[in-house]
């Protein structure tokens, strides 16, 4: 009887062992774990969702602040009735108004100071805004007509109603006053940080650049020579670029950034280019893995979702696996997104290519908009990759930008202003200030050539049976031994 209660306490205390190595081994990644098959939300396999929240509608009405730049150098840009500037503009106002971007429109003008126009601007004040956008008008409104600088007007915009959506128009022509200077325009862009820096300390601020082209009949005044009177030019019948820079809330300018997205401008005749400066935490875009354009072999890990290969074998010289990526709730300009360069790996990986996913028929590939070829010829037993999307400044922004304004007939010089590409750095380093990260996704990919984190095909975390059989093979010679003795 002894010896029975002893074989008992001993089984009892073996079976206790077992139990906690199967708990254990649930908790350490299994069918719970981390990097387990946990059961994953609904939302995460459906078309067009997403991992990371979607910045809110915003609560409440949206109010536009729209500031026309009342200095003179806006003035060959009005010559005559139908400038491409004021159908533009025009058509601009009447967009926010009909397309429900905006609740309510405040217009206005700025350079000593902000000058009201019109709030709550109905369709009729709308009108007779864009009609009074002449030199006449502009001189009699009282606002200033010096050239002012970039920093000090900018100020005057966002500083006024932050519950706003901001609205600045202008030639943005970088003026230091005293000529072309790296140096100078350095210190321009800094004030332009110091501006826009501060005010994102008080709130989140998102910022749009969009750059038009318009006729221009009238006085130039020429930056590089000093600007000023001293420094004008009369011309006839050239172009000249100028800008629309948008500051708002990312919930408020929500509904323009998808107009933006679904038809950019299409209609507009002088409509060029976009820049998107926003606070990161944006969306990250559902994806998955696909075993379409590979190099080499593979298994995925499913669901696809989690983005992970397992026996990953390359061919001879490279391995390449594709990712289909929904990037249709991103607020970028297409071709940035599409732009290859704009994404940051590991150094042993590039982004091959991306392709636009043009075949409506797959069924795999609904609610996917491109398809990303990664590419290694250094496949790595184990690696995390990741693929971020940075937050970069278009090329078309230091295309845009020249030192030398002192030919504007020129062909090129008519497609450039003077110092843009430093006013937009400022712009963009008051963002680094801000926050410590500006990448605007990142999609990790787990690339294994055995299991996960070199496991067996079962998966890492699994319950080691074969421990749990050996275990129970032992307690069973030590009974019979015991029942011997």
């Amino acid at each position: 009887m002894i010896t029975q209660m002893s074989n008992l306490h001993v089984v009892r205390r073996t079976i206790f062992f077992v139990l906690f190595i199967f708990l254990v081994s649930c908790g350490r990644n299994g069918g719970s774990g981390s990097r387990g098959r946990a059961e994953e939300p609904a939302a995460v396999d459906a078309p067009g969702a997403s991992d990371t929240p979607v910045a809110p509608e915003a609560a409440g009405p949206v109010a536009y602040d729209v500031y026309f730049d009342n200095s003179a150098s806006m003035d060959g840009y009005l010559a005559g009735p139908g400038t491409d500037l004021k159908n533009d503009v025009h058509a601009l106002l009447k967009d926010l108004q009909t397309h429900g971007i905006a609740d309510t429109i405040d217009l206005g003008y700025v350079n000593d100071r902000v000058c009201k126009y019109r709030d709550n601007a109905s369709p009729l004040d709308v009108n007779g805004f864009i009609k009074t956008l002449n030199h006449d008008s502009l001189v009699r409104n009282g606002c200033g007509r010096k050239d002012t600088y970039i920093d000090a007007m900018l100020q005057q915009v966002i500083g006024a109603n932050p519950d706003h959506v901001h609205v600045l128009i202008s030639d943005f022509v970088f003026s230091v006053g005293r000529g072309a200077s790296a140096a100078l325009l350095r210190q321009q862009g800094d004030n332009v940080e110091t501006v826009l820096a501060t005010a994102l300390r008080k709130r989140d601020l998102s910022t749009i650049i969009l750059k038009f082209s318009s006729g221009f009949d009238g006085v130039y005044y020429v930056e590089s020579r000093g600007g000023g009177n001293g420094s004008a030019v009369t011309v006839q019948g050239i172009r000249r670029p100028y800008y629309v820079m948008i500051f708002g809330n990312m919930g408020k300018i929500r509904r323009l950034v998808d107009f933006m997205k679904g038809s950019p401008f299409a209609g507009y005749s002088g409509f060029k280019e976009a820049c998107y400066l926003f606070q990161p935490g944006g969306v990250r875009p559902l994806a998955k893995l696909v075993r379409k354009h590979r190099i080499g072999d593979f298994v995925i890990a499913e669901p696809a979702t989690r983005l992970v290969l397992n026996k990953a074998v390359a061919d001879s010289v490279a391995f390449q696996f594709a990712m289909a990526v929904n990037l249709d709730g991103m607020k970028q300009d297409r071709r940035y997104l599409e732009d290859v360069s704009n994404y940051a790996l590991p150094r042993n990986y590039e982004l091959a290519r991306i392709l636009k996913n043009d075949d409506p028929t797959d069924q795999a590939m609904q609610g996917f908009t491109h398809i990303f070829l990664v590419k290694t010829e250094d496949l790595k037993p184990q690696q995390d990759v990741s693929i971020r999307l940075k937050q970069q400044i278009p090329d078309w922004v230091s295309k845009s930008s020249t030192m030398d304004d002192s030919h504007p007939t020129d062909t090129l010089e008519q497609q450039q202003t003077f110092g843009f590409s430093d006013l937009v750095a400022g712009m963009s380093r008051a963002y680094a200030d801000r926050y410590k990260s500006m990448d605007q996704f990142a999609l990790n990919v787990q690339v294994n050539e055995m299991g996960e984190e070199g496991g067996s095909a079962q998966g890492r975390g699994g319950v080691p049976w074969a421990l749990v059989v050996a275990v129970v093979v032992i307690v069973g010679v030590i009974v019979v031994i015991k029942n011997k003795r």
